[in-house]
């Protein structure tokens, strides 16, 4: 069985995160790994700079987003991973770090937990 890291973070997730995404497929390409997330805190910024750099080395890139997620009035939040599954999920995936920069609250980007199911949302 091989591993596959679905949870990590270049210099895009601010504070938490280390290197440019290009450094983090140069080493999952060293460990032998053929695919890996990025998945930066309430943000898609690194994807572009993510899949250029997978393209090239020939690792499977997956799309993520690690959101801080809390429902309207809550001021305690958590973390949440989500993936994008294909190209409508990506879509969906983007669709949401908006809505939470635009309708988010307490100092950050957050997501209401009622966005992940509605059908508006992600149609």
């Amino acid at each position: 069985m091989k591993f596959i890291n679905l949870h990590g973070h270049s210099s895009f997730s601010y504070g938490d995160g280390h290197k440019l995404p290009r450094d983090h497929v140069q080493r999952v390409k060293e460990l032998g790994m053929d695919a890996m997330a990025l998945t930066e805190h309430g943000n898609t910024s690194s994807h572009v700079q993510f899949e250029i750099a997978a393209t090239k080395e020939g690792i499977k890139p997956i799309y993520g987003v690690e959101a801080y997620v809390a429902p309207k009035g809550e001021k305690r939040k958590f973390h949440q991973t989500i993936l994008a599954m294909d190209e409508e999920g990506y879509r969906q995936l983007n669709r949401l770090v908006t809505r939470s920069w635009g309708e988010g609250f307490y100092y950050e980007a957050t997501v209401d937990p009622e966005w992940l199911l509605d059908k508006e949302q992600t149609s």
